[in-house]
C-alpha cells in the first residue's frame, strides 16, 4: 500500500491544457479544499488523479490524487506508519533525498508533509502533503524543475497549506 501511495505520487502523467479559475477548489465527494491562484491551468492527469493543474512557463505540476485504504495507524499517531509512507516514496523515487518532513493534523485528520529531491530529468523536487482520511489517503503534490523550485517554494508551500479537509 505505502508503494501505491509512492508511485501514485511520483509517477504522473500530464496531458491538455484548459483555463483554471483560480478559486478555491472543493470536492465535496472526496473531502478537500485546495486554492489554485489564477496563474495555474487545468490539465489532464493520470487515471487516479482527481485534479490536476500546471504552470507551463514556470515548470510546475500540482495534481491530487486519492489512494482507497485504511489508515488506522496513522490515526493512532503510530510514527513507525509515517517511516513507512517515507521509505515507499524513497523506494518509488531513484536517488531519493530528503529536504523537509511535518507531521501535524488538520482538525483530526493525520496529515504529513514531505519535500524531496529524486534524480528526474523533468521534475527533481516534489513536496506533497499527505491527508490520512479513515478509509482513504489523498495526496496534493507539486513537482519542480529545479529553478522553479528556488523561485516559487515559498508561493507553493502557502498553496500546499490550503489543502484542507472539506466538509460540506
Amino acid at each position: 500500500m505505502r508503494a501505491a501511495l509512492a508511485v501514485l505520487l511520483v509517477f504522473w502523467v500530464g496531458g491538455t491544457t484548459h483555463a483554471g479559475n483560480g478559486s478555491a477548489h472543493r470536492d465535496g465527494k472526496n473531502q478537500f479544499q485546495l486554492r489554485i491562484p489564477p496563474a495555474w491551468k487545468s490539465t489532464q492527469g493520470a487515471e487516479t488523479t482527481l485534479i490536476a493543474f500546471e504552470s507551463v512557463p514556470s515548470g510546475r505540476l500540482l495534481t491530487v490524487t486519492r489512494v482507497d485504504f485504511p489508515n488506522r495507524r496513522a490515526w493512532r499517531n503510530d510514527s513507525d506508519f509515517y517511516d513507512e509512507v517515507e521509505q515507499g516514496v524513497e523506494k518509488a523515487s531513484k536517488a531519493y533525498k530528503r529536504l523537509a518532513r511535518k507531521r501535524l493534523k488538520l482538525g483530526r485528520i493525520p496529515v504529513l508533509e514531505l519535500t524531496f529531491r529524486r534524480a528526474s530529468a523533468d521534475y527533481p523536487v516534489i513536496a506533497t502533503r499527505f491527508m490520512f482520511f479513515r478509509r482513504y489517503t489523498l495526496i496534493a503534490s507539486v513537482a519542480y524543475t529545479i529553478d522553479a523550485y528556488k523561485a516559487h517554494r515559498r508561493s507553493d508551500a502557502k498553496m500546499l497549506a490550503s489543502f484542507k479537509p472539506y466538509f460540506k
